[in-house]
């Protein structure tokens, strides 16, 4: 924001100053300063009724409204289980399923599979496991399938009403960047979902294993792909918006009011974040669920970048040369290939970057709203500490779904299981 638009904001703020020398309290006014440039230039109160956006930056904010809605503890605790249980999910189902029968191209996977694959050789059960057509591992499919569209439909819900909020001028900076955090778990686990996704539904690249998917699944991967980029554009734009340099120091003011104002500090610092990572994790996302896309690259371009291991006709091919000829551009290569492909694509560190936002999104949620509480009225604090109403009770009987969902899938494979086993015994 320029000087002059300071200035006009602060003429246009001063216009509802009063005069609280006779006033008996003080409880229904705001407190208001302003500088020029480090020196106190004076101060005024304004009537509470009468803050206006252009008093942001020089006054104190109306006294801060509970949000149950939104940051009650019963919506927070369902989002949190379920963004959990997803996780969950999608990590037990890798470990039950990756081997390295056939072996994996990803060095990094490769050396976390081995001693899997020890333990799967010591167990008949666990061997079985590998099998994608096990009832049980069926079920826990069925269950991220379940869970990973929830995710996704719950974080453009959540981004869409906070937006509407916003410019309606009806959520606080708090209640804002609580949305912003529960979105960012709900995306983080939902591109972990799709470790899994990608390979049932369109299968793997490789040309040993490649399968040509069913064009009935076009149509799926098309809209999760469209939801994905909506979902990606609405976290981008409320990036930009919490970027504003006393984001944090302004939690109890209305969000709409900081839009425009000058970006920095430490906001604009986790904002360029923001946009790195999902510009880095959303475009490889998509691509991973476009099938033709990814038999090109195994087809045309990986054994030609990579390490030597795809071509046209699919075979493995060595490396070539003395590993200790090697010169010192071909070492830089191979260590940004270890950097931004093998680490990119590696399964292992999907689930591990996965666990680190969750716990970090786990955290600043509850620190924030720790924090907030100490500057809410008592009853505006217990209003978003007790479980009732509408907005709390209904997310917490969702968490019922991915219980029956399970419940569902495991008594249809039984019954599949006991077909078959009729059918074989005729």
């Amino acid at each position: 924001m320029t000087s002059s638009n300071v200035t006009e904001n602060l003429f246009d703020c001063m216009q509802y100053a009063v005069n609280v020398s006779n006033a008996s309290a003080l409880d229904s006014y705001l407190y208001c300063d302003y500088y020029r440039g480090d020196v106190f230039a004076g101060d005024f109160y304004i009537d509470v009724n009468d803050f206006r956006c252009s008093c942001l930056e020089f006054c104190e904010c109306p006294p801060f409204d509970a949000d149950p809605d939104i940051a009650g503890i019963g919506v927070l605790a369902a989002f949190v289980v379920t963004s959990a249980l997803t996780m969950i999910a999608t990590a037990l189902y890798l470990v039950l399923t990756r081997s390295n029968h056939p072996e994996t191209w990803n060095p990094i996977d490769k050396i976390v599979r081995k001693p899997l694959d020890f333990i799967r050789e010591k167990s008949a059960t666990l061997t079985s496991l590998e099998d994608n057509d096990h009832p049980l591992v069926q079920c826990i499919f069925d269950l991220i399938i379940s869970l990973s569209d929830t995710q996704l439909i719950l974080g453009i819900a959540m981004l869409s009403s906070a937006l509407i909020k916003l410019h309606q001028d009806t959520i606080t900076v708090y209640h804002f960047n609580t949305i912003a955090n529960l979105a960012w778990l709900s995306s983080g686990v939902h591109l972990l979902t799709l470790s899994v996704i990608r390979l049932e539904l369109i299968g793997s690249a490789k040309p040993a294993q490649r399968v040509s998917p069913s064009k009935k699944i076009y149509p799926v991967v098309i809209i999760r792909v469209a939801c994905m980029l909506l979902l990606a554009a609405l976290l981008l734009y409320c990036s930009w918006v919490s970027g504003y340099g006393g984001w944090y120091n302004r939690f109890e003011c209305p969000a709409e009011c900081t839009i425009g104002l000058r970006k920095g500090g430490e906001p604009l610092q986790w904002t360029i974040v923001n946009f790195v990572l999902i510009l880095y994790a959303y475009p490889g996302a998509v691509f991973q669920l476009w099938a033709w896309g990814k038999k090109k690259w195994i087809d045309k371009f990986r054994h030609r970048i990579i390490d030597k291991k795809g071509g046209i006709n699919g075979d493995v091919k060595p490396i070539e040369g003395d590993v200790s000829k090697r010169t010192p551009l071909m070492i830089i290569k191979d260590i940004l290939v270890l950097l931004f492909w093998y680490v990119r694509t590696s399964e292992i560190v999907e689930v591990l970057l996965a666990i680190t936002w969750f716990s970090l999104g786990f955290y600043w949620t509850f620190s924030d709203r720790h924090s907030m509480h100490q500057y809410m009225e008592e009853n505006a604090r217990d209003e978003e500490n007790t479980i009732n109403g509408f907005g709390q009770l209904v997310p917490l009987f969702l968490l019922l779904a991915p219980l029956l969902q399970l419940l569902e899938s495991w008594a249809g494979q039984a019954g599949r299981s006991a077909h078959r086993s009729d059918h074989a015994n005729i």
